[in-house]
Protein backbone atom coordinates (compact mmCIF):
# COMPACT_ATOMS: atom_id res chain seq x y z
CA UNK A 1 0.00 0.00 0.00
CA UNK A 2 1.34 3.18 -0.82
CA UNK A 3 0.35 6.73 0.26
CA UNK A 4 0.74 9.90 -0.83
CA UNK A 5 -0.77 13.16 -0.61
CA UNK A 6 -3.24 12.11 2.02
CA UNK A 7 -4.26 9.52 -0.29
CA UNK A 8 -3.90 5.48 -0.20
CA UNK A 9 -3.66 2.69 -3.28
CA UNK A 10 -4.95 -0.27 -2.25
CA UNK A 11 -3.88 -3.32 -4.90
CA UNK A 12 -7.50 -4.73 -5.95
CA UNK A 13 -8.51 -8.42 -4.88
CA UNK A 14 -6.75 -11.26 -6.81
CA UNK A 15 -8.75 -11.93 -9.64
CA UNK A 16 -9.68 -8.57 -10.77
CA UNK A 17 -6.18 -7.74 -12.21
CA UNK A 18 -5.78 -6.67 -15.85
CA UNK A 19 -2.96 -8.91 -17.05
CA UNK A 20 -2.82 -9.98 -20.81
CA UNK A 21 -3.62 -13.43 -20.09
CA UNK A 22 -5.51 -13.45 -17.00
CA UNK A 23 -9.35 -11.82 -16.04
CA UNK A 24 -9.97 -8.37 -15.50
CA UNK A 25 -12.03 -6.12 -14.50
CA UNK A 26 -12.40 -2.17 -13.13
CA UNK A 27 -13.25 -1.05 -9.87
CA UNK A 28 -15.88 1.75 -9.97
CA UNK A 29 -16.59 2.70 -6.63
CA UNK A 30 -16.11 2.22 -2.79
CA UNK A 31 -18.01 3.33 0.23
CA UNK A 32 -17.08 4.68 3.39
CA UNK A 33 -17.65 1.09 4.93
CA UNK A 34 -15.25 -0.28 2.58
CA UNK A 35 -17.43 -2.12 0.02
CA UNK A 36 -15.25 -2.51 -3.01
CA UNK A 37 -17.96 -2.54 -6.27
CA UNK A 38 -16.27 -3.59 -9.43
CA UNK A 39 -16.58 -5.70 -12.29
CA UNK A 40 -15.24 -8.72 -14.18
CA UNK A 41 -14.88 -8.02 -17.83
CA UNK A 42 -14.73 -11.99 -18.31
CA UNK A 43 -18.19 -12.88 -16.18
CA UNK A 44 -20.20 -9.75 -16.72
CA UNK A 45 -21.18 -9.84 -12.93
CA UNK A 46 -22.01 -7.32 -10.64
CA UNK A 47 -19.59 -7.83 -7.83
CA UNK A 48 -18.83 -6.08 -4.35
CA UNK A 49 -15.74 -6.84 -2.58
CA UNK A 50 -16.08 -6.44 1.41
CA UNK A 51 -13.53 -7.45 3.75
CA UNK A 52 -11.75 -9.55 0.90
CA UNK A 53 -14.32 -11.44 -0.10
CA UNK A 54 -16.23 -10.98 -3.27
CA UNK A 55 -20.11 -11.02 -3.21
CA UNK A 56 -21.66 -11.99 -6.56
CA UNK A 57 -24.87 -9.92 -6.32
CA UNK A 58 -26.45 -12.17 -8.57
CA UNK A 59 -26.14 -14.95 -5.28
CA UNK A 60 -28.18 -13.05 -3.46
CA UNK A 61 -31.16 -13.16 -6.02
CA UNK A 62 -33.88 -15.36 -5.23
CA UNK A 63 -34.37 -18.89 -7.26
CA UNK A 64 -35.67 -18.67 -10.84
CA UNK A 65 -34.98 -14.66 -11.05
CA UNK A 66 -35.57 -13.33 -14.16
CA UNK A 67 -33.00 -10.54 -12.91
CA UNK A 68 -29.21 -10.72 -13.92
CA UNK A 69 -27.30 -8.05 -12.36
CA UNK A 70 -24.18 -7.15 -14.82
CA UNK A 71 -22.22 -4.13 -13.72
CA UNK A 72 -22.69 -2.57 -10.43
CA UNK A 73 -21.48 0.80 -10.41
CA UNK A 74 -21.81 2.76 -7.29
CA UNK A 75 -22.69 2.34 -3.69
CA UNK A 76 -23.31 4.66 -0.87
CA UNK A 77 -22.72 5.31 3.16
CA UNK A 78 -26.04 3.03 3.58
CA UNK A 79 -25.14 0.61 1.28
CA UNK A 80 -27.07 0.71 -1.16
CA UNK A 81 -25.81 -0.60 -4.63
CA UNK A 82 -26.95 0.63 -8.02
CA UNK A 83 -26.20 -0.88 -11.39
CA UNK A 84 -27.41 -2.45 -14.58
CA UNK A 85 -29.38 -5.62 -14.54
CA UNK A 86 -31.20 -7.44 -17.46
CA UNK A 87 -34.90 -8.76 -16.71
CA UNK A 88 -35.50 -11.57 -18.80
CA UNK A 89 -39.43 -11.27 -18.20
CA UNK A 90 -39.38 -7.91 -20.19
CA UNK A 91 -39.69 -7.94 -24.49
CA UNK A 92 -35.75 -8.65 -25.94
CA UNK A 93 -34.56 -5.10 -27.08
CA UNK A 94 -36.16 -3.99 -23.42
CA UNK A 95 -34.53 -6.01 -21.10
CA UNK A 96 -31.83 -4.14 -20.00
CA UNK A 97 -32.71 -2.25 -16.52
CA UNK A 98 -31.08 -0.43 -13.74
CA UNK A 99 -31.42 -1.76 -10.39
CA UNK A 100 -30.91 -0.39 -6.34
CA UNK A 101 -30.71 -3.01 -3.78
CA UNK A 102 -29.68 -2.39 -0.15
CA UNK A 103 -27.29 -5.02 1.46
CA UNK A 104 -26.77 -5.24 4.58
CA UNK A 105 -23.46 -6.64 5.51
CA UNK A 106 -21.69 -6.37 8.94
CA UNK A 107 -19.59 -3.33 9.77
Amino acid sequence: MATFSGARVLPMPSGYIAGEEGPSGDAYAISPNGQLIAGSDSDQDAVVWYKGKAIDLNSLLPAKSPWDFIKATGVNDNGQVVGDANDSSLPAGYSEVGFLIQLNLPK
